[in-house]
């Protein structure tokens, strides 16, 4: 009788759900790939430039999300911003990782200038476990800038279209 309410206690602990959430990880030691990851997708990011130029699910790590034959000279589009009137200039990258690994906030700015009128940045964010990869973008424009107009601001996604 032990043996079988043991059986028993193990099926059940074998049934249940692991609560344990993954951690959100960047890795910046490569200038040209931050990669960061959230536990279900695992992304690569073209720092300055603001792509993100591959996604995989941590599911199927072999299967390509980004279409990888439409491209530039950076590489793939992959999931971009395709602006009309910001302005351009040269990236800064930062990041926010939140301390308990709970989720990560990383952008690209492009500061104000003489020929640009905005500083404006483009931020991604993942949170652990959210197959999402969530967008926001900043734009200032301060009153020593030049004057200057916003055209539209949207990002593109170029998919495998294989799978999508």
């Amino acid at each position: 009788m032990k043996h079988l309410l043991l059986s028993a206690i193990a099926l059940v602990l074998l049934q249940i759900t692991s609560t344990v959430q993954a951690q959100v990880t960047i890795d910046t030691s490569n200038t040209t790939d931050w990669k960061i990851s959230n536990g279900v997708v695992n992304v690569d990011w073209l720092p300055g430039d603001g792509r993100i130029f591959s996604i995989h699910w941590m599911a199927f790590p072999d299967q390509e999300i980004i279409d990888k034959t439409n491209g530039d000279h950076n590489g793939p589009k992959g999931f971009y911003m395709d602006n009309g009137g910001p302005g351009s200039g040269t990236a800064t990258n930062g990041y926010y990782l939140d301390p308990n690994g709970k989720y990560i906030d990383w952008w690209n700015t492009i500061p104000a200038s003489t020929t640009n009128a905005f500083t404006w940045s483009q931020h991604h964010i993942l949170f652990a476990n959210d197959p999402g990869i969530h967008i926001y973008f900043v734009l200032d424009h301060g009153p020593g800038d030049i004057a200057g107009s916003i055209g539209q601001i949207q990002w593109v996604l170029r998919s495998d279209l294989n799978q999508f």
